[in-house]
């Protein structure tokens, strides 16, 4: 889906549309660059409405949930 960028963990962009991250998973994102990382978004196959982030640095996955455009 593309390479993310955002601010921070909240409901951050992507080309206009929001997304943030799981409460169950933000543990495993406290360390990551949020403003210089490369994040990848991509379907969630196993959970119908969520997407996995995927931290190309720390080679760590959360789950994401699409907020809106």
């Amino acid at each position: 889906m593309g390479v993310w960028r955002a601010a921070d963990r909240s409901a951050s962009g992507l080309a206009g549309y929001f997304f943030a991250v799981s409460p169950y998973d933000v543990p495993y994102c406290s360390d990551w660059l949020w403003d210089s990382d490369d994040v990848v978004l991509y379907e969630d196959p196993d959970h119908l409405g969520w997407y996995l982030a995927y931290n190309a640095r720390t080679g760590e996955y959360v789950h994401v949930e699409f907020l809106g455009a």
